[in-house]
């Protein structure tokens, strides 16, 4: 077999595979929006819409991918996926009351928290598809404590 031509498979066999795994992603923030009575968005352009334009670390994302809106438990809620130095990052900002400060740091140091304009956001980096209801669940309700 010409070694080219195992190359060529190895080359196009990543992208494949990257590919799926997005598409993965993509249905199960789908299939999360839909069980939980939010609207998938899909990407949307980082900068253009508030809250989004809020915080910096989301702004400079350029895009942002699987978003998903709506109200969830009484809060008006944002989960989207978007790029960070190192990987890509899982966020939910809360709308709703005006946070003045964010939540303490989370003791194992994988979830973080800023406030702006009276926004929340919790991102974590990274966080496995399984996990989403449960990431959610837990900004929602730290940001409920910290109201």
């Amino acid at each position: 077999m010409d070694p080219r031509f195992l190359i060529v498979i190895a080359l196009l066999g990543y992208p494949a595979f990257l590919l799926v795994q997005w598409s993965k992603r993509r249905a199960a923030f789908r299939d999360f929006a839909r069980a939980h009575g939010l609207r998938f968005r899909g990407t949307i352009p980082s900068d253009k819409y508030p809250p989004y334009a809020c915080f910096r670390n989301v702004a400079t994302a350029v895009l942002l991918y699987h978003v998903a809106e709506g109200q969830l438990n009484g809060l008006e809620i944002a989960v989207f996926d978007f790029p960070v130095r190192g990987g890509t990052a899982t966020g939910v900002i809360v709308s709703g009351p005006a946070f003045q400060h964010g939540p303490a740091p989370n003791s194992d140091g994988d979830l973080s928290f800023d406030v702006q304009d009276g926004h929340l956001i919790g991102y974590q980096l990274p966080l496995p598809i399984g996990d989403l209801p449960a990431f959610v669940a837990s900004v929602t309700s730290r940001a409920r404590r910290a109201d």
